[in-house]
């Protein structure tokens, strides 16, 4: 297994045109290439969920002996399976729990820090000047 894929199964199964049904597979983060792929398909500007689709599809390494998992066979999924992997994938990409090694510029020392924590002081502004003191606020711990 390649750094960072994760082994999943699906709780139904796809099956292929013989009746084999395939749980268990494996699925990469996302790249910036992916991304890239994924809008240059003219489908994608047909059916938003479509993005869902291809991007899956270009994620998932293998389900079972499929070493090509193409958009064909994301589509063939049942609902069940194709939300279980939207959800995989959210988890896989999503920055909340990734952990990264800082330097202190002060002391030297390395820590291990969780990346949602670069941003837990930031705020963002609205073009609501009230919700943008509030959210200001909120980040101080003041409350009304």
């Amino acid at each position: 297994m390649s750094t960072g894929e994760i082994d999943f199964t699906l709780p139904l199964g796809f099956t292929d045109e013989n009746g084999t049904i395939y749980r268990n597979g494996k699925m990469r983060p996302a790249t910036a290439y992916d991304e890239i792929v994924i809008q240059e398909n003219e489908k994608n500007y047909v059916n938003i969920r479509y993005r869902d689709v291809l991007m899956l599809s270009q994620v998932i390494t293998e389900l079972g002996e499929i070493k090509k998992v193409g958009p064909e066979i994301v589509e063939n999924l049942f609902e069940m399976d194709f939300i279980y992997l939207q959800m995989l994938y959210k988890e896989i990409n999503s920055s909340h729990e990734r952990k990264a090694e800082a330097r202190c510029p002060a002391c030297g020392n390395i820590d291990e820090i969780k990346m949602a924590d670069l941003f837990k002081d930031m705020y963002f502004y609205h073009s609501d000047s009230d919700q943008a003191a509030e959210n200001k606020n909120s980040q101080k711990g003041i409350k009304h």
